[in-house]
Order: structure tokens, then C-alpha cells, then sequence
């Protein structure tokens, strides 16, 4: 050592002539060279590597602050001019210990971390520059499942979607990158934070420019799905050989396009082809139930779709393992539990009650693709069989029944302002003589105001009640009855428009007209206002959320959507509050509630993705609440960290004792069988007189 010699790894040790073999054998476990740390290291350290000077010495330290530290030694390659047979002779010598290496970034929804890349070659002595790829971004991510939950970089992720236009034959307009950016600000906007093509069946000329679209996802954080080749364009035919490479052949080119693309996490296939009788049936959305059609088979089955299509997803995972694969509206097939879920007259609490038992018991994430607010198709007479997007039929509007189950008299006062001219529509219709289809009757039935009110009470109640049972990801249609259409706002449509041809950059000499959304910026956003049901999203889709559910004896998650509102004297009033937190941040809240003279607040700490509930309750008659009166509310105020404020209110009855209540009062009951009788005597105080089949009543006298 003395003479200049070092002793860089434990062999050198053993070439000293003072130490034979067995000297060696006994001391080298005893032996320790340290490695040089490429994240820790100087210059005049990295110096003594072999084939190191000045000039290689400090080309390494400038790396490492261009990378932010080095993640693997093989980087030190990327240096110019420093070859493999550099490599090769210290690659043992060095280390990056883990508690210095810095991972690169990941790339997540409000912090899109990109990198850049490009393959280079040069010649065999590494001095000639034959080529070099052309430089292309991708990000780092993880998003995946397990069990019921979707997971994004490790933390919870459930997933607000809405269907997009861009990059089909009538998105042409939001298809270049800025427009795409701003389709995805104001999507966000309305607290969506998830996309899905509208490219259902992937036929020719439906897919247009998408790398727009790409880009704009990937530098604003964007989540989205990406639809690939339908077997309906390939006849359900994977049992032929032929065909099956063929369907391989195209996947995998358009795997290629957004393979680096950590905005798109999911790929859609088979759009509405894969379903059945009862995907929709709440006992059954849980990933474990199976149809007894369902088969695993080593080769597709011919006119088997489901089977045809599991074997499709086994080829895209083949090509590209690395995401999730949904079948839209299949039930449970693929990574997801995938359903239109549209609930056509189902009762607003049914439909909030839905996902309790997939909440409890679920296995697999769930996706409504189309989830009803209600659909508009609620709005008619007609009750099928056939699907009525596909059949004509004599039908009625009841659109002013309908919303009467949820507003009363104010959907009749409605009628006779705004029904005029769908009466006429409908008369017209009528008068042909021939069955008419649903959409040439339902057009009417959004200038009434209560179309709007009535989804927006249906969605404030059912949406809030979804994300408090976790479901994976929704997506709301109809999503255009979320606003109001500017009267300057006209889609037209271009047909053969041959004066752009001769024309600098890319024009359409074809396009069908764009569908009238505020997502669709191509009109300033100040002139776009929200409806009803618009206003309801902008409170119950945002990122975070706070409201008061109701509550059992036990404070159970599935009492969350209990109503109860009338209470008596000395009767415990229970509720819960409910806080949801879908940043990807850890949020504080501060809560203040009150009940009349009832004043308390607590702070509450919720991880990303996570909702928690805290019971609240009060007694009738103590801390202060009156008694006897009517309309009397709880208020809550909860203030997150990040500066979102929401408040929300309930309203109960306080009632007097029952028997002051029945005081006065009865009643007359025609029950031959007493069964009711019987019943009813079991839970209310109130006499019960018989009636007769041919008995005369006074009603005057029946209070």
C-alpha cells in the first residue's frame, strides 16, 4: 500500500507475497473493502475506480445531479463514451445503498411526474453515432386491485368517470392536445377524475386522432380506460386460428400506442355484448358469484361470448400484464364487476341501499359504466319486454306522474305551465297510427324544470350513498343534463367541406356534430351554468365530501342511508357524520355540529381514499331540544385541510307522546281475514274498527 498499491477488492489482498492461501482463506471473512456509494461519493473518490480520472470522475457526479441520484450502477453507461469494458472492471467496486437511492418520481393525479427517454447506438468503440430514436415521455405508476379496491402508487383510488367524445368522428373538435387540456380542467372541475371512450364497438372510422387526448391525460393527471379491438369486428371467431392472429396482430399495435402512457390504466373491451339476466341484481354484484355458462376452457368456444372473450383478455394480458382488463357491461367477468346499471323506476332508497351487500361481502371491484340518474327512458309508459332503445311501441310521457313520487303537487303545477307542448308532441304521435320509438317522444321532457330536480334529488342521495360504501368507479349518463346549454352554443355538422383541403394544418372536411357539453370547451366556460342536477355534482363529486346519515343502536355502516326524521319525547336521536377523503393526501377536519341549544365539534384525521364515520346522538327533551315543535335540524360544518367547506343539515319532527297524538282520532279498517288487524294492533295504539264489504262510512266523522 505504501508503494501506491490498493487493495480494491479482497482478492487483491491474497496477491501480497507475505500471505499464502491458507493465511488468506482464514482471514478473508474477517476481510472488509468498502464499496463506493455512487449517490454519496466525490470526484477525487470515484477517481480511484479503475480506468477513472478527472475527466469520467466528474461526468459521474454531473449525471447523478442531472438523474437526482443514480437508481441502478448500470446508468454510469449513459455517460458518453463510457462503455461496457469500463463498466465491466468496477462494476463490482461500486453500490447504491437504498437509503440513497432515489427512486424516480412517480407520476400521480396531482403531481403528473414525466420523464424522457431515447435509445441511442453507436458504433463498437462507442465513438460514432449511427442512430437515435426519437425522444418519447412515460411515467412511472402502479394502479391495481385488491380485493374489492382499486389502488393508485399504493393508496386507495375510486374513480369518477365520465364518457368522452374526443378522438371519435364527433369529438373532432376536443381531439388536439389544448382542447383535450381543457375538456380534462373542466371535467375536473365537476369533480370527475376518470375517463372512458366513446368508442364502444371500435368499428372502422369510429376511431379517429387520439394522441391529443394521450398527451393532455398524461401532463394533467388524468385517469383513463382505452378501449381495444371488439370481437364483433372479428365475428366472435378466436376459435379460428386465422382470426385469432388477427385480432392478436391489431391488439398489439394498439397496445404499442399507449403502452408508456401512465395515465391509462385500464383497457375496455367487448362493449355491451358480455351481459346477463340479473348483472344488476345487488346479491349478486360481488365477484364471487358465477354463471353456471361459464366456462374455462384451454380453446375459445365457438358462440360462446363470454368464453370468447376471456380468451381475448388472456391475449391482451399476454401483450400487456401490466393493467387492469374490463369487459363493459359484463357483470363479473374480467379484473371487474362491469354493469349498466340503469334502475329504470327503482324508488330513490332501493337505489341507495344498492351496494350494501357488495360493500360487506364484495371480492372484486365494481364498475357502473352507465349508472342511471335516473335514465330518461324512466320517464315513459312503456315497460317492455323488448329494450326500448330498439323498439317502436304506442307509448305516453309520464313525466309528470313520475316526478310527482318525489316533488307532489309541484310536478302537476309544473305540468300545467310547461306540459303544453309535449302534449301536442305526444298527440302528434299518436294520430299516426303506428307504434313510434322512445326517442322520438322523449324530447319534450327536459324543458320541464322538474326533469332536472328530480335527478338531482335521486343523485345527491344515491351518489353520496355509493362513495360511502366505496365503489370502485361510476359513471353518471345523461351526463348532458348536467348543464345549461348557452343559446350561442349550435353543433352543426361539416359534410364534404372541400375549401380546407388546400389549407396549412389539420382541418375536417367531415364531421358529425359535436354533442352541445360544457366539457367540450370550444365556447368560453362563463356562458355554461350548471342545472339542478349540475349543482348537485359540483357538491356530492368532489374530492372530498361530508354529510349527515342516519344511524342504528350500533352505529353500523349499513344504517348510513337510514331517514328516520320523527322522533317523541325522550326518544334518542342517532345519526352519523360522514367524512370522505379521495385526495391523495392525508386530510385534518374540523367538525362543528349543532342541534338547537346542542353545541360540540371534534377534529377527525382521514388517510387518502378512506371514509369514516362518527355517531352522533341527543335526546328528545334534554340538553335543551324542545319538545312538541316541528321542523327542529341538525347542522354540521366540516372544514378540510385543504380548504374545501361543506355543510349539510337534517331536518326531523319532534312529536308529542302517542297518546296525546291519537287523542281524538279513528280509524276504520276492511280486513276479512283480521291478518292486518292483527298486525297493525301489535304496533299502534289506535283502536281499529271493523268495515264491512257493503258498509256506508261517514268520513266526515273518521278524523
Amino acid at each position: 500500500r505504501k508503494k501506491g498499491g490498493r487493495c480494491r477488492r479482497k482478492v487483491d489482498f491474497a496477491r501480497s507475497y507475505v500471505v499464502d492461501d491458507s493465511v488468506f482463506r482464514r482471514l478473508e471473512p474477517f476481510i472488509d473493502i468498502p464499496k463506493i456509494d455512487l449517490n454519496t461519493a466525490d470526484s477525487a473518490a470515484f477517481e480511484t475506480l479503475p480506468g477513472i480520472g478527472p475527466f469520467f470522475a466528474a461526468k459521474m457526479v454531473s449525471y447523478r445531479g442531472e438523474l437526482g441520484g443514480y437508481s441502478y450502477s448500470e446508468q454510469l453507461m449513459d455517460i458518453w463514451h463510457f462503455d461496457r469494458e469500463k463498466f465491466d472492471g468496477l462494476k463490482d467496486l461500486v453500490t447504491i445503498r437504498t437509503e440513497t437511492c432515489r427512486p424516480y418520481p412517480l407520476w400521480e393525479l396531482d403531481d403528473p411526474q414525466l420523464l424522457t427517454a431515447s435509445v441511442s447506438l453507436y458504433s463498437a468503440d462507442g465513438l460514432t453515432l449511427i442512430d437515435r430514436t426519437i425522444p418519447f415521455t412515460f411515467g412511472f405508476r402502479e394502479f391495481e386491485s385488491r380485493g374489492k379496491d382499486l389502488y393508485l402508487n399504493g393508496l386507495p383510488i375510486h374513480l369518477r368517470a365520465l364518457h368522452c367524445e374526443a378522438g371519435t368522428s364527433i369529438g373532432v373538435e376536443c381531439s388536439a392536445e389544448p382542447e383535450a387540456a381543457e375538456m380534462l380542467r373542466r371535467m375536473r372541475q365537476y369533480g370527475f377524475n376518470f375517463l372512458i371512450n366513446a368508442h364502444y364497438n371500435f368499428s372502422f372510422g369510429a376511431m379517429n386522432y387520439l394522441e391529443g387526448l394521450l398527451r393532455a391525460a398524461e401532463k394533467n393527471g388524468f385517469l383513463m380506460s382505452f378501449s381495444l379491438p371488439h370481437l364483433n369486428q372479428f365475428g366472435w371467431k378466436l376459435d379460428d386460428l386465422s382470426v385469432r392472429n388477427r385480432f392478436t396482430w391489431m391488439t398489439r399495435s394498439i397496445i404499442r400506442k399507449v403502452a408508456n402512457n401512465p395515465a391509462v390504466v385500464m383497457y375496455a373491451m367487448n362493449h355491451n355484448s358480455c351481459g346477463y339476466y340479473g348483472d344488476q341484481n345487488p346479491l349478486k354484484i360481488d365477484g364471487k358469484y358465477r354463471r353456471e355458462t361459464d366456462e374455462d376452457t384451454e380453446f375459445p368456444l365457438p358462440g360462446n361470448r363470454r368464453n370468447q372473450a376471456s380468451h381475448a383478455e388472456k391475449i391482451v394480458k399476454s401483450i400487456d400484464p401490466t393493467r387492469l382488463v374490463y369487459h363493459h357491461e359484463s357483470g363479473n367477468l374480467g379484473d371487474l364487476h362491469s354493469v349498466n346499471i340503469y334502475l329504470n323506476w327503482a324508488p330513490l332508497q332501493e337505489r341507495s341501499d344498492w351496494m350494501k351487500h357488495w360493500a360487506a361481502n364484495g371480492v372484486k371491484p365494481v364498475f357502473f359504466v352507465e349508472w342511471g340518474l335516473p335514465h330518461i327512458s324512466s320517464w315513459s309508459s312503456y315497460r317492455g319486454p323488448a329494450f326500448i332503445w330498439r323498439t317502436k311501441a304506442f307509448q305516453s310521457l309520464w313525466a309528470t306522474e313520475y316526478a310527482a313520487a318525489e316533488l307532489g303537487e309541484d310536478a302537476y303545477r309544473q305540468a300545467s305551465v310547461f306540459g303544453g307542448d309535449a302534449i301536442a308532441h305526444e298527440q302528434k304521435l299518436w294520430e299516426t297510427k303506428q307504434p313510434f320509438a322512445w326517442s322520438e317522444l322523449n324530447k319534450p321532457v327536459s324543458k320541464y324544470p322538474f326533469y332536472h330536480q328530480v335527478m338531482a334529488k335521486y343523485a345527491t342521495d344515491n351518489w353520496r350513498s355509493h362513495r360511502t360504501f366505496g365503489v370502485s368507479a361510476m359513471l353518471p349518463w345523461d351526463q348532458g343534463a348536467l348543464w345549461k346549454t348557452p343559446k350561442n352554443v349550435n353543433p352543426k355538422a361539416i359534410v364534404n367541406d372541400l375549401s380546407v383541403l388546400k389549407q396549412p394544418g389539420l382541418f375536417p372536411d367531415r364531421m358529425n356534430a359535436m354533442p352541445s357539453q360544457f366539457i367540450y370547451g370550444k365556447t368560453a366556460p362563463e356562458g355554461w351554468e350548471p342545472t339542478a342536477l349540475g349543482e348537485a355534482f359540483l357538491r356530492w363529486n368532489q374530492d372530498t365530501c361530508a354529510f349527515i346519515g342516519g344511524a342504528d343502536e350500533d352505529y353500523t355502516l349499513n344504517s348510513v342511508t337510514d331517514k328516520t326524521h320523527s322522533y317523541r319525547q325522550g326518544e334518542t336521536i342517532r345519526k352519523t357524520i360522514v367524512l370522505i377523503n379521495d385526495t391523495r393526501k392525508t386530510r385534518v377536519v374540523t367538525v362543528d355540529w349543532r342541534c338547537q341549544s346542542i353545541r360540540k365539534s371534534f377534529k377527525a384525521k382521514l388517510k387518502p381514499g378512506t371514509v369514516a364515520t362518527y355517531p352522533i346522538s341527543c335526546t328528545v327533551g334534554d340538553s335543551g331540544l324542545e319538545t312538541h315543535t316541528f321542523g327542529s335540524r341538525i347542522m354540521i360544518t366540516a372544514k378540510f385541510d385543504n380548504g374545501d367547506v361543506w355543510k349539510d343539515q337534517f331536518d326531523f319532527q319532534t312529536l308529542p307522546p302517542l297518546d296525546k297524538l291519537l287523542e281524538g282520532f279513528s280509524a276504520w279498517i276492511y280486513d276479512p281475514k283480521g291478518l292486518t288487524t292483527k298486525y297493525r294492533q301489535e304496533i299502534s295504539m289506535l283502536e281499529l274498527k271493523p268495515l264491512e264489504a257493503d258498509a256506508t262510512v261517514d268520513f266526515e266523522q273518521i278524523k
